[in-house]
């Protein structure tokens, strides 16, 4: 691993955020994990721990939240030691590549972005990983610190107009395009597994190459209990757990012990029939036989109704879906087309054996008009009534 090279500009950056005390994550049934410890912020003891334990199946989500800890208010030379530090059989995601190089960025590190650079392009990253290109960087321009009672000059201006496109130019592609990062939401890609599935294009679309680091990112970012959450560092969930299971199943995974680990934590909390809104319609989109029925991991009629009609009311009428707001909208308007026409896609053997790997009770003995308003406590977090009047209203409960 290169030393340091010299810095090229520096920044003014938060303090650290104070200590927090190990016990407030002590959830009192298992000793506090790696990543456990540094969700809690105390950074000291979480690099300890992880470094007594190299393969456990959080390492690398335990580091990524390291290295977000150290990038955002801790001590940046402790995240390059984290990224240096990596053991030889530990395989780091684009998440640790992007943090490492972000934490070479402040430091003005290029010798060791460079460094970090070729290593995401040895691991397959080198499309997914942008880096600062030297040619653009202008490092002698001064950081502008502005009070209320200074003037706004020219050159103040144009100093930070060039800034801006020194920094813009740094994370361009070297094909032109600029990429917004969304990798922090666990429920993205199996949407996109999904619906290759339903239009019979997973093996076309995606290749080997793409299958196999699908699956490690999703393994990587599975927490000790099992399960997954809706982001890479939250607590597991059923609409993650749920969605993230199925998709390694889509993708031809078979029984492992990370499968193991996330069916059991999925049937210990009430079975695939409690995910929330959201995921009992993409689980109920995903399936058919021959005879255009749904049997495969989720019933139509275990969904409320999402009626398309009330697109077709007034727009100035308050209760038009074109007035909610933008993702609200642009999510249930297919939604509520899918619901219409009970769309259902191909049934495969995969299929009927997730159906049997999801519940806990044979899949034709389930209660659909039960399963409708039926959610897993850990996406609970409303009163009662509000929770019965989210469900009716069509709203999300991840």
């Amino acid at each position: 691993m290169p030393t340091p090279g010299p810095r090229c500009r520096s920044r003014s950056r938060p303090t650290s955020p104070p200590a927090v005390e190990i016990r407030h994550v002590d959830r009192g049934r298992r000793p506090c994990s790696p990543l456990d410890i540094a969700r809690a912020g105390v950074l000291a003891a979480a690099e300890s721990k992880l470094a007594t334990a190299p393969t456990a199946p959080s390492y690398i989500t335990a580091c990524n939240a390291l290295l977000a800890a150290d990038s955002s208010g801790g001590p940046l030379d402790a995240a390059l030691r984290l990224f240096r530090a990596l053991p030889p059989a530990v395989h780091p995601d684009s998440t640790t590549f992007v943090l490492a190089l972000s934490a070479c960025a402040w430091l003005g590190y290029l010798s060791t972005g460079e460094f970090v650079k070729i290593s995401a392009s040895e691991a397959g990253y080198r499309n997914d990983i942008f880096y600062a290109k030297q040619k653009h960087l202008q490092v002698d321009l001064p950081a502008i610190k502005l009070v209320d009672s200074a003037e706004v000059t020219e050159e103040t201006i144009l100093t930070s107009l060039r800034k801006a496109l020194s920094q813009h130019s740094s994370l361009q592609a070297q094909d032109g395009h600029w990429a917004g990062d969304f990798s922090g939401i666990m429920f993205i890609m199996p949407i996109l597994i999904f619906a290759l599935h339903v239009t019979g294009t997973l093996n076309t679309v995606l290749s080997t190459e793409h299958r196999r680091e699908i699956c490690r990112y999703i393994y990587n970012h599975q927490n000790e209990d099992g399960g997954w959450g809706t982001q890479v560092l939250g607590p597991s969930t059923m609409f993650g757990s749920c969605l993230n299971y199925v998709t390694l199943r889509l993708l031809d995974e078979v029984d492992n012990n990370a499968l193991t680990k996330g069916r059991a934590w999925i049937l210990s909390r009430g079975s695939a029939s409690a995910i929330p809104q959201w995921g009992k319609i993409w689980l109920s989109v995903c399936h058919r036989n021959t005879h255009n029925l749904v049997v495969g991991l989720y019933e139509w009629s275990g969904n409320n109704s999402i009626i398309p009609e009330l697109w077709l009311v007034p727009h100035f009428l308050p209760i038009h879906p074109g007035r909610f707001w933008c993702f609200c909208r642009l999510v249930y308007m297919p939604m509520s087309y899918l619901y219409g026409k009970k769309f259902v896609g191909p049934i495969t053997p995969t299929i009927l054996a997730i159906r049997e790997e999801v519940y806990s009770v044979p899949y034709h003995e389930i209660d659909w008009n039960k399963a409708r308003d039926t959610c897993a406590k850990v996406h609970l977090r409303r009163s009662s009534l509000s929770t019965v009047v989210a469900s009716k209203c069509y709203l999300d409960l991840s």
